[in-house]
């Protein structure tokens, strides 16, 4: 009787740990902000902001990919707001979008090899070094709309 009640106990204690434990969290929001006038510049923003979720703010390398252009972030530590423009590639290093699709890869790590956080909680969540984040047409549409934006999250790793 005891030793079933002990392993009932055990199993209880790993259940409650496993569901205590997110999947993934939300470390910002990549949107696309929306074109000027025909043929000028386009603007995109990717904001980083890990407020709530860590312990401490983590620093991230970020690459906005637009058709087969590109612009980097740098090193950057959260929480910050980085806003990009695309207009003629003699210009900037990205282009203008009048685009179906766009994406922003996301690095934490240096070799971006799998990486642990510390959580708000102080639990430790281990996640990808490396991201990739696609903003897409909505269904129907050709393009992307103005503001439209999806989640950066991060995905937990066994």
């Amino acid at each position: 009787m005891k030793r079933t009640t002990l392993s009932i106990l055990v199993f209880l204690l790993l259940s409650l740990a496993a569901f205590g434990q997110p999947q993934s969290i939300t470390i910002g929001r990549f949107k696309f902000v929306g074109n000027g006038p025909p043929g000028t510049t386009s603007t995109y923003e990717a904001v980083f902001d890990t407020t709530g979720v860590t312990q401490e703010p983590i620093t991230v390398w970020a690459n906005i990919i637009v058709g087969a252009s590109a612009a980097s972030s740098g090193l950057v530590q959260t929480p910050y707001v980085w806003k990009e423009f695309g207009s003629d590639a003699y210009v900037t290093p990205l282009w203008a979008c009048d685009c179906p699709v766009i994406a922003l890869q996301v690095r934490i790590s240096k070799s971006g090899g799998a990486t642990f956080l510390t959580l708000a909680d102080g639990s430790r969540f281990k996640t990808a070094g490396l991201v990739t984040v696609v903003l897409s047409a909505k269904p129907g549409k050709q393009v992307l709309l103005k503001d439209q934006s999806v989640p950066i999250v991060l995905q937990q790793m066994p």
